[in-house]
């Protein structure tokens, strides 16, 4: 279900690993601003906003530290 911890978190992963496969691939950063952009749009509401933005904050995150050990962005 799109807003979903889990829904974001397979969607970052998706997206990495198309980057596999690509000429040019984005970093992280690309794609994290890039999928804001598409929760900020997609939003019916401020409410709905801020919950979708707060579940992919956790789901970067968790993505991030499970690829490189740190925590992404806070």
């Amino acid at each position: 279900m799109y807003g979903t911890i889990t829904y974001f978190t397979e969607y970052i992963k998706a997206t990495i690993m198309n980057n596999f496969v690509v000429n040019q691939p984005s970093p992280m950063q690309v794609c994290y601003t890039e999928i804001r952009n598409e929760i900020v749009d997609y939003a019916e509401n401020e409410e709905e906003r801020e919950m979708y933005l707060a579940n992919f904050e956790v789901a970067f995150n968790d993505v991030y530290h499970e690829l490189f050990g740190i925590r992404g962005v806070d």
